[in-house]
């Protein structure tokens, strides 16, 4: 998991890792493979999930 605190960035990190937000710069190194969530249905066949901070707003999506 991912924690810290509010607006340190930990959200915008896991939109990107769910394949909900486009990367910008950089790269995402996962168990030493170098990853691009294209979206989350890649994201979830990764083994990686996502759990917004206000699920009654953004809902749920189960894959």
């Amino acid at each position: 998991g991912i924690a810290g605190l509010i607006g340190s960035g930990k959200e915008a990190v896991g939109r990107t890792l769910a394949g909900l937000k486009k990367i910008e710069s950089g790269e995402i190194i996962l168990e030493g493979k170098k990853i691009l969530p294209k979206s989350p249905a890649y994201s979830i066949n990764q083994g990686i999930g996502f759990l917004p901070s206000d699920r009654n707003l953004e809902g749920l999506v189960l894959g």
